[in-house]
């Protein structure tokens, strides 16, 4: 139960938020030393300035300084934060970022920047357990059965479709030529993300399969083989495979059948 705070106390609170944000222009919350709130600010967004940096490295570097904090302090301005722990920081960032940079940047640059958000978010699920929620499923000793299975994809996990080859340590934004690819971003048993390339197929299928968790895997394999012109029986091995492979490592779970209670 949260217990109702003096208008005062709120008003002290919301001044000393204002010049932790605008430093420049907020006046001093009163009866605060100046000096103090200005190392509170410069605390503040160091802080703040090294969560990103940590998680964005690769896009950072391919910034002047300059550059960086253009981006960085508006933000930090006027974006509202809501978690403690500023664990939502680089995804919120990559989003004012996406929606329209005070900075020039070219589309390699914004596309790096939501793939370092993503391993972020990945990095992060399930902090303190073993990174995988819901039902896992043991290896199949047949991969008939999972056919018939309800699954979906971990939830702990991210499919992005990039112009740019972002996955690639050597990938420059500022030079680099377009190449489309699908990854596959999942957080292991150690707690390292693993970016995994994937044929357009196989996204697709990821796709399906989380569209359809509360059916059988082969209702969503008959959708993909409508889409690309092919008979399900003709997928067959190729999804047998697939299924073995992604259950056993962990990329798909057991998802209630539809109607089941949850």
């Amino acid at each position: 139960m949260n217990t109702p705070q003096p208008a005062d106390f709120r008003a002290l609170q919301s001044a000393f938020t204002a010049f932790i944000r605008h430093p420049d222009s907020a006046p001093i919350p009163p009866g605060c030393d100046a000096d103090r709130m200005r190392l509170y600010h410069t605390l503040f967004f160091n802080n703040f300035d090294g969560v990103l940096e940590t998680a964005l490295e690769r896009f950072k570097a391919s910034l002047t300084a300059d550059e960086w904090l253009a981006l960085v302090k508006p933000f930090f301005s006027e974006v509202p934060q809501h978690s403690p722990f500023l664990a939502d920081v680089p995804l919120r960032f990559a989003d004012y970022v996406a929606e329209g940079s005070p900075v020039p940047l070219n589309a390699a640059q914004i596309e790096l920047l939501i793939y370092e958000a993503a391993l972020h978010e990945c990095r992060i699920s399930g902090d303190g357990e073993a990174g995988h929620e819901g039902s896992a499923l043991s290896p199949p000793d047949s991969t008939d059965d999972l056919l018939a299975a309800t699954l979906r994809p971990q939830p702990a996990s991210q499919l992005l479709e990039c112009a740019y080859p972002v996955h690639d340590p050597a990938f420059d934004p500022l030079t680099a030529p377009p190449a489309a690819a699908w990854l596959w971003l999942m957080r292991d048993a150690e707690g390292v993300v693993q970016t995994t390339v994937l044929s357009a197929a196989s996204a697709r299928w990821l796709m399906l399969l989380d569209a359809h968790a509360g059916q059988a895997a082969v209702v969503s394999l008959a959708e993909l083989a409508a889409e690309l012109g092919q008979s399900p029986t003709e997928l067959v091995p190729f999804a047998r495979q697939q299924l073995e492979h992604w259950v056993s490592a962990g990329w798909l779970i057991a998802a209630p059948a539809t109607g089941e209670e949850q």
